[in-house]
């Protein structure tokens, strides 16, 4: 078509030479590595701002099933910002392979782990959980709920200048803190009794 514009004379769409398969290439792929064991395998680094497992060498895949393993065991080794997305992905992208209620956990394992450790994944990952709760029903694991809270917080306090607020009352109820006050809101409903720690620890909004 021809738009009205002074610079654009004439503009061609085109449709996309083959099927686009993003989603459906990493959901197929998880699936078939979902029960992979990993041994312990020297570490190699993985660089990739949306990890998948067809951009990795054979190096790196088995590291990532060696760290994986020892994820799930409830042990910490060293990883790369892009072996933990991977990982995250796996945990939101196949609720029906990994039940919610242990989802929200290795997500909390992950937060709790690596954090401090691993450039962008608390920045990421807060927002996440909090619609993983949600979309899911779950509550957060209450050992997990101190923790969780001070680490939301930081997430907060950096994105707004150090005060945990946005600038108006509107963006305030949308903001990371006042959301997870909901979910640790609906934790204690469901778990019963006082509220925990966790909820004071949250910026005012």
């Amino acid at each position: 078509y021809e738009p009205r514009h002074p610079f654009l004379r004439h503009v061609d769409i085109l449709t996309w030479p083959s099927s686009y398969t993003f989603y459906e290439r990493f959901r197929a792929d998880a699936v078939s590595f979902f029960s992979r064991e990993g041994r312990e395998v020297p570490y190699a680094e993985f660089v990739s701002y949306v990890p998948q497992y067809s951009m990795m060498t054979g190096a790196q895949l088995s590291y990532y099933f060696y760290w994986r393993s020892c994820m799930r065991a409830g042990r910490l080794i060293k990883a790369s910002r892009s072996y933990v997305l991977l990982f995250i992905y796996e945990v939101i992208n196949m609720p029906d392979l990994i039940a919610p209620t242990d989802g929200v956990r290795q997500l909390c394992r992950v937060i709790t782990g690596y954090a401090e450790t691993v450039i962008g994944v608390r920045n990421s990952v807060i927002p996440w959980l909090r619609d993983y709760c949600l979309i899911h029903g779950v509550s957060l694991p209450e050992e997990y709920m101190r923790d969780i809270a001070a680490i939301a917080g930081r997430y907060a306090g950096s994105d707004s200048g150090g005060d945990g607020c946005y600038g108006n009352r509107d963006d305030n109820r949308r903001h990371p803190a006042a959301l997870y006050r909901r979910v640790v809101q609906r934790s204690r409903l469901l778990l019963g009794g006082e509220m925990p720690l966790a909820y004071r620890l949250y910026p005012r909004v």
